[in-house]
């Protein structure tokens, strides 16, 4: 089932209103309260939800407005029935119709399954007359997915994943994963903003951060001086990730109720590649090209005639291609505008490339410094070998 919404259910079962007016009222209040705006109103349409997770009805939800809309309250019903969030705000019409198409046309023709019920076998005690082997250094589980596929077929799936086991702390650290580490950091978060104050849960963020580079100081790092700041390897950049964090939409203080309730629906369920899109060198992006000389792109000689249209030539096809292979990566599809130095979002575009810049050029210097490092230490071993 697919529910367009533009304006505030203010009337009929489940009506709603405008509670995020009544929050701002009092802005002590809303310091020490604001969390609770991001709750359902009421029970109505939890219980609705239920009856229609009961009959295995999927409820996806597209929201094109440019006024709050309570989506702390509406998003249970997706989130309870397996479906999405679609968040168009500010909705334009003429800038969003291309998103709000693919987005649409991509949830009813993606793959899926319908029906879907999800078991997994856990061992907690042994009975019976047999020989239980010591534990291994490998544990596998497993989980199997009953579904029916869109042609009505029905299918069982079944996902193992074997695991090394350790008692040694520092292998532990040795092989942790950073992507998934801030992944589950995400959604811890995202699980924390609704019953907690947002204080606190940044808090509680930071304090995941450093308990984690503390405990491998602590119990596995071998240099322990004071003033020196010791990582492990794999969870180098875990500060910054969780920097990052803290500064996403759903932890900042100036963020919107709305924005931080679709947020939290969209982090809940976002997996690890989506969630940290980026692989070693491809997630540096490179220094902006002005496009005044690319006349096959858009065909003019100033940024006043941009037109809408495509045009049929090489040059274009693979700029095309790049963005639309970006675009299969996402479940939500990507717009695309081009901009000149009087568009009132420039700023904002010129500040991020700035801080592309920066980071380039900070993640030139850490490889130079690690290469230099390298060649230093392999002269120290060929030194002391002749030696």
């Amino acid at each position: 089932m697919i529910y367009a919404s533009a304006v505030l259910a203010s009337t009929g079962i489940g009506a709603l209103s405008a509670r995020e007016a009544e929050g701002r009222a009092n802005i002590s209040s809303a310091e020490k309260e604001a969390h609770k705006l991001l709750q359902p109103a009421d029970k109505t349409l939890k219980t609705m939800a239920i009856e229609l997770a009961e009959f295995q009805v999927c409820v996806n939800l597209f929201i094109t407005t440019q006024s709050y809309l309570d989506i702390a309250s509406i998003s249970v019903i997706p989130r309870t029935t397996g479906g999405q969030v679609y968040y168009y705000y500010p909705f334009s019409a003429v800038s969003d119709p291309a998103k709000l198409y693919n987005d649409l046309r991509w949830n009813v023709t993606r793959p899926q399954g319908l029906e879907g019920v999800m078991r997994g076998i856990q061992i907690q005690d042994y009975h019976g007359s047999f020989c239980k082997r010591i534990p291994t250094d490998v544990d596998v589980l497993g989980c199997a997915l009953l579904y029916t596929t869109v042609y009505g077929q029905r299918r069982i799936q079944v996902t193992t994943l074997s695991l090394p086991c350790t008692s040694m702390l520092s292998n532990l650290f040795h092989a942790a994963d950073l992507d998934t580490q801030f992944a589950c950091f995400m959604k811890q978060a995202a699980n924390k903003i609704p019953s907690s104050a947002l204080l606190r849960v940044r808090d509680q963020v930071t304090n995941l951060c450093i308990s984690s580079l503390l405990s491998y100081r602590k119990f596995c790092a071998t240099v322990s001086s004071s003033g020196q700041l010791i990582l492990p390897e794999a969870l180098k950049l875990l500060p910054l990730y969780t920097l990052a964090l803290i500064k996403s939409t759903g932890l900042r203080s100036d963020g919107k109720i709305d924005e931080r309730s679709f947020w939290i629906n969209h982090v809940s369920s976002l997996s690890v590649p989506l969630a940290v899109p980026m692989e070693g060198d491809e997630s540096l992006i490179p220094p902006v090209i002005p496009l005044s000389s690319e006349h096959q792109l858009f065909g003019i000689t100033s940024a006043d005639g941009l037109p809408t249209q495509q045009y049929d030539n090489p040059l274009l096809k693979k700029l095309n291609g790049v963005v639309n292979e970006i675009r299969h990566q996402r479940c939500s599809y990507l717009g695309q505008k081009a901009r000149d130095a009087k568009d009132p979002l420039e700023p904002v575009a010129s500040q991020a490339q700035k801080m592309n810049n920066i980071v380039t050029k900070q993640w030139i210097q850490i490889q130079r410094l690690e290469q230099a490092f390298h060649s230093t230490q392999d002269y120290e071993v060929s030194k002391a070998s002749e030696l």
